[in-house]
């Protein structure tokens, strides 16, 4: 019970992290790379804000719109025709649409969680480095063995933080993809919340997985 609170406010604090590196990346989106005046006016503007709604769109609402356009358009009970003239279940377009929009609105919040991981990977073995670097000087007797087994020891830390780095970041890259196929699955199921817990339960699938 005494570790309840680290973690609780360990939880808190990652949360929060998130939230303000995903309202960081969303400026810098918006402003310099997409580059959004504040007019509104232009057909590159129009576009820029056309992909930064996408970035930002919340997949419970988009969910729920998107459901309700494919019923309204509905030739047949279950059938809807798409641009090209092709007849198509509802469900299959619903699921088609929701996991490009899911795909779209996931890529910034799962980017600002690698990079909380990726800087917490790089601080624990940091610190763990230090430590142990501080070890073997205080027991080493010889120089030249303590620079030996110092410059034995960088390498492996290196490649170990690389390895470990590139592991995180495959895995949150598989996260990414398989959560965009829950959300969608869910809205098939459930539009609104099925989108939601399809996120979070395909997320939660490879990370159980791969960690």
């Amino acid at each position: 019970m005494s570790a309840l609170p680290k973690k609780v406010c360990y939880a808190l604090a990652r949360y929060h992290s998130c939230t303000l590196i995903m309202r960081f990346y969303e400026s810098i989106c918006g402003r310099i790379i997409l580059k959004i005046d504040g007019n509104g006016m232009g057909s590159n503007n129009d576009r820029a804000i056309d992909v930064m709604d996408k970035l930002t769109r919340d997949a419970y609402k988009a969910s729920i719109r998107t459901s309700q356009l494919l019923k309204n358009q509905e030739v047949l009970p279950g059938k809807v025709v798409l641009a090209d003239g092709t007849e198509v279940s509802t469900s299959r377009e619903l699921g088609r649409q929701m996991f490009s929009t899911c795909l779209w609105s996931n890529i910034i919040p799962f980017l600002a969680e690698l990079t909380v991981q990726q800087g917490l990977l790089l601080y624990e073995y940091g610190m763990y480095y230090m430590n142990t670097k501080k070890r073997i000087q205080r027991s080493s007797h010889s120089d030249d063995e303590d620079e030996k087994t110092n410059n034995i020891s960088e390498s492996a830390y290196a490649l170990t933080i690389s390895i470990q780095s590139t592991r995180l970041s495959v895995a949150r890259g598989v996260s990414f993809i398989v959560a965009s196929f829950g959300g969608a699955f869910g809205t098939i199921l459930l539009p609104g919340w099925g989108a939601v817990f399809g996120i979070q339960l395909g997320d939660s699938f490879v990370n159980a997985l791969l960690d």
